[in-house]
């Protein structure tokens, strides 16, 4: 949620809740020449403030794995005269999706649709929040004031904004068979790496967009990456893969390794 003050609130969709055909009904139009609904998420922020609908996220899945541009949907409502009818939706772009759950076993689905995150616990962490909420809670003016002074969350927002501005539609990046080559490096292949190779991909092509007013321009609309982006990505994901690829929250994985293993023996552990 903090994050998302970042961003233009026409870019943010925060939703407490929604049904799995609620969330189609109350996003879309109707396009009367094709006859159909058609809801855009293109360039969208999607907010869930608790775990969707198992259902929802079942019918979102396509979404997330980035299928197509364009997905059809079929969804069944009622008319007024009670009886079932079908409604064709077109659900167009590639939104970013965020959920909190507190589940430690996420769905098989889920887990390699969605990068899986733990918020820091530690002491010193926890005590700069609680100091944070003291001045929230104390007096909203004078914190807000002290955020709006902020000259590293002012030139952050600047600079989303003038990114934003730019339209740049294309990445490209030139040397991808080093990053296939720096992938498949040390790793036995398995299915999921189909699914995970495209995320590296996006976290090069995200850190060359913040940083695009330094990017050589690749047409109208587009920049090219270069090495400084594809180091980047791969820094980022290997803090998050371990996990990640066992289907685990880090913090469970940081359980295991911390707590697990130094008093595991070869022979078992008791449940004391």
């Amino acid at each position: 949620l903090e994050l998302c003050s970042y961003f233009d609130e026409s870019e943010v969709l925060i939703i407490a809740g929604a049904s799995p055909t609620a969330f189609f009904h109350d996003k879309g139009y109707y396009d009367e020449e094709n006859k159909r609904y058609m809801v855009d998420l293109e360039g969208k922020i999607l907010v869930f403030l608790d775990q969707p609908h198992f259902q929802l996220l079942e019918k979102l899945r396509p979404l997330l794995s980035h299928d197509k541009k364009e997905l059809a949907y079929k969804i069944t409502d009622k008319s007024k005269g009670g009886s079932l009818r079908t409604k064709n939706v077109i659900v167009r772009g590639y939104p970013s999706v965020v959920f909190c759950t507190v589940k430690l076993d996420p769905d098989e689905q889920e887990k390699t649709r969605l990068f899986l995150l733990s918020p820091e616990v530690d002491e010193g962490k926890l005590k700069q929040t609680i100091n944070l909420l003291g001045k929230r809670h104390g007096d909203r003016d004078l914190y807000d004031g002290m955020i709006r002074k902020n000259i590293r969350l002012t030139l952050l927002k600047q600079r989303i904004f003038k990114i934003r501005s730019t339209k740049i539609k294309n990445i490209i990046i030139p040397d991808v068979d080093n990053v296939v080559e720096r992938f498949c490096k040390d790793r036995r292949l398995r299915p999921r790496d189909q699914r995970d190779f495209p995320r590296i991909m996006s976290l090069i092509k995200a850190h060359a967009l913040l940083n695009c007013f330094k990017r050589e321009p690749n047409g109208q609309y587009g920049i090219k990456a270069n090495d400084v982006d594809i180091d980047a990505g791969f820094q980022l994901y290997e803090q998050i893969s371990e996990a990640n690829e066992l289907g685990l929250p880090p913090i469970a994985l940081d359980i295991y390794n911390k707590v697990f293993l130094p008093i595991f023996t070869g022979s078992g552990l008791t449940r004391q």
